[in-house]
């Protein structure tokens, strides 16, 4: 299941498990505990530990079967579809409350080579879960990214809804979360790259008995990576990353506001 994505590298409760079948023209079948297809709709998802790339789209789950195509039907086009039944735990092995009753989803993704120098990609997918207490979540994405020679510039769009959700400001509320997220990645040279990411979240609640405001987050991401040593499939690479986030109206709540700064740095060694 090769991707390209970081599927929550570093967190030490991610476990992934599963089996399957598959052939080179007819593609994939696999079922178990596994990063799902939909975690590669998104196009931005290109920094390191501060991506804000986590996205709306249910893109992990436990217990399913999920069927994906790489090429093999036509060249630069993948796609997947996903399915799960009951589960009582979440993808961490821990149990869940209320119980997941069902799960799925499903995407695609294009690549259009424009010339030597040049390529588009165009993705869209959804995710639907349902949980026992009649809680439903359901999102869309779409994402585009288009690379020029060393550069590359992505966009992602996403919403998802929630319904029946219980909060402070009462229950059966709905939850409305809009999203955009850009990123500019600049391959300096072979070992040394660049990049810059910004964020912006929009989330409402609807049909409460107390009042509730927009909460409106921006989030801004710049980093840098070097690659220290590559020998064949073995890479090792020092980065550095900072970011800042602006909420306003945290948690729903009128004029409260909230501003932090983080920065880290890190080593990673892929084989």
């Amino acid at each position: 299941m090769a991707s390209n994505r970081h599927n929550n590298f570093g967190h030490i409760y991610t476990r992934q498990l599963y089996a399957g079948f598959g052939h080179k023209t007819y593609g994939e079948l696999v079922y178990g505990n596994m990063t799902t297809f939909t975690d590669e709709i998104k196009q931005t998802d290109l920094p390191n530990t501060y991506s804000l790339s986590d996205g709306l789209l249910n893109n992990n789950a436990r217990r399913v079967v999920q069927y994906t195509n790489r090429g093999g039907i036509l060249p630069n086009l993948k796609f997947g579809a996903y399915y799960g039944a009951t589960s009582p735990r979440g993808t961490q092995g821990l149990d869940i409350e209320p119980h997941r009753n069902h799960v799925w989803g499903g995407g695609a993704v294009y690549k259009h080579n424009i010339d030597d120098l040049q390529d588009w990609t165009s993705a869209a997918g959804f995710s639907r879960e349902t949980f026992a207490n009649g809680r439903q979540v359901t999102a869309y994405s779409f994402g585009n990214a288009y690379r020029f020679d060393h550069t590359i510039l992505g966009l992602d769009l996403e919403h998802r809804n929630t319904a029946n959700l219980s909060t402070n400001f009462g229950n059966g509320a709905k939850r409305a979360q809009y999203e955009a997220r850009a990123v500019v990645f600049q391959e300096l040279n072979e070992d040394w790259n660049a990049y810059a990411m910004y964020a912006y979240r929009h989330n409402k609640l609807k049909n409460t008995t107390v009042s509730a405001t927009t909460e409106k987050r921006s989030e801004v991401m710049l980093g840098t990576e070097y690659y220290v040593y590559k020998n064949d499939s073995l890479k090792l690479k020092p980065f550095v990353e900072g970011k800042v986030a602006r909420v306003k109206n945290l948690a729903n709540e009128q004029d409260v506001k909230q501003r932090d700064y983080a920065a880290v740095v890190g080593l990673r060694a892929y084989w």
